[in-house]
């Protein structure tokens, strides 16, 4: 991912909506959720941290790996989605 040497991959996409931060908040929520991704913080935090540069976070083993799940604010109704791994199966947090 970059030149640390850190054995990491992340696959991101940006796009836009028109939905506000808490009903897009939700809608993560619920998604993630029935997929098996475990959020990070609670519900009621999730708006702010959607517009916060940290983003919601999720986490679960995605073939046998820790991986996380962010979802951000990138600008007003700009967002970005990512999946992060650590290629050696370390453990990553949010």
């Amino acid at each position: 991912m970059d030149d640390s040497g850190d054995p990491w991959v992340a696959a991101d996409s940006g796009y836009t909506h028109d939905l506000d931060a808490r009903s897009l908040a939700a809608h993560y929520w619920d998604t993630a959720g029935r997929d098996g991704w475990k959020a990070v913080g609670t519900r009621a935090q999730a708006p702010d941290r959607l517009r916060s540069g940290f983003g919601m976070c999720f986490q679960k083993e995605v073939a046998g790996r820790p991986a996380l799940l962010r979802v951000g604010a990138d600008g007003p109704k700009e967002y970005v989605v990512t999946v992060e791994s650590a290629l050696d199966g370390s453990t990553i947090a949010c």
